[in-house]
């Protein structure tokens, strides 16, 4: 939604190095899959109250 929207420019600007893109959530919003969107904008990392989740080395 808004923050899809916000960062679409990150898809648009293929010779800036893009930012590392964290989200913060609570332990209890954890989900293992969630279904996407071709306009959604991939997360790096997701930090809770509990631990760090490294996006990219989950994916792998």
């Amino acid at each position: 939604g808004y923050y899809d929207r916000t960062l679409k420019f990150l898809r648009l600007r293929r010779h800036w190095r893009k930012p590392r893109l964290v989200g913060i959530a609570y332990e209890l919003q954890k989900f293992e899959q969630l279904p996407s969107q071709p306009w959604d904008i991939p997360l790096d990392a997701i930090v809770t109250e509990k631990s760090v989740y490294n996006i990219r080395q989950l994916k792998l």
